[in-house]
């Protein structure tokens, strides 16, 4: 293993960033070129420049080529399997594209390769066993794409693998023994620690229970929920609050007090007693009682 590539993964291993791996070789850092490129070229560096389909013939003809960095880079379709004919390349990242289709099987002959990452694209199909073969393989990251099935347990067997981020895939089935012995962190729905030098794994899927935990086959449970399309992502919408049903009762309304009004003293129906006839009954009634 190159100091550089150790560099990198130790710097990996503080901060979980994907290592940037310097290399003071012949660099093809202007991907304009394409596909006039030197077959001595050891080192391809486009790191966010490309937008699209890689160039036709883009990585035959390079058997000097060690190093192969197209991450973030607007990459379209799928992977190509002419990566195969790359017998010496150690290191490829071709992280945050949207790469589709599945892993060619291969990437399974490339006994050189110490790093692969392919997070963040939109691979499908199943992770092959294929990279069993990939003895000096020490990071594999496959986290955040569409792959289903089951984890390969051969990978479970690579001799210097430090990290393994298979999580938020549509994984199924359960994670076998082999992964918990080597592990130092398995996380699923049990955690387990080993050896300090042990394997740093990633198992969480996006279509399990509990927390989208894989389960661990020593459980005698497994993931067996597999989709049958894959989710399409809609913005959502904030709720609009309806008005409460009960309502709201109204401020009370005052009439104004009306002074009352008194009606005039009647005899009878319609007819007023006039004020000096009042008076001359009053008068009456003493003089009677005077007479009597």
């Amino acid at each position: 293993m190159t100091r550089s590539v150790r560099a990198a993964i130790a710097v990996a291993a503080l901060g979980w960033v994907a290592p940037r791996v310097v290399v003071a070789e012949e660099v093809l850092a202007d991907c304009a070129v394409w596909p006039n490129i030197s077959a001595s070229v050891t080192v391809i560096d486009c790191h966010g420049e490309i937008d699209g389909e890689l160039p036709e013939g883009l990585l035959e003809n390079l058997p000097e080529l060690t190093h192969v960095d197209l991450s973030e880079a607007g990459l379209l379709g799928t992977l190509p399997s002419q990566v195969s004919a790359l017998s010496a390349l150690t290191y490829l990242d071709m992280s945050g594209n949207k790469l589709s289709g599945s892993i060619p099987t291969s990437l399974g002959t490339l006994e050189n390769l110490e790093y692969i990452d392919l997070n963040d694209n939109q691979l499908t199909g199943e992770i092959p066993v294929e990279l069993e073969n990939l003895v000096k393989l020490e990071i594999l990251d496959l986290s955040e794409n569409l792959f289903t099935g089951e984890i390969p347990e051969q990978l479970a067997s690579l001799p210097n693998l430090s990290l393994l981020k298979l999580n938020d895939n549509y994984l199924t089935g359960c994670v076998d023994d082999a992964f918990l012995d080597v592990c130092q962190s398995y996380f699923g729905d049990f955690h387990y620690e080993t050896a300090e030098d042990g394997v740093r794994c990633y198992f969480f899927s996006k279509v399990c229970g509990d927390r989208d935990a894989i389960p661990s086959c020593r459980s005698n449970e497994t993931c067996t929920h597999a989709p049958t399309s894959f989710p399409t992502f809609a913005p959502t919408l904030q709720p609009t609050l309806a008005p409460s049903p009960t309502a709201q009762p109204s401020a009370p309304t005052f009439a104004p007090t009306m002074a009352p009004t008194y009606a005039p003293t009647t005899l009878n129906a319609g007819h007023a007693l006039e004020p000096h006839l009042v008076l001359a009954l009053v008068i009456l009634g003493g003089l009677r009682a005077l007479a009597s």
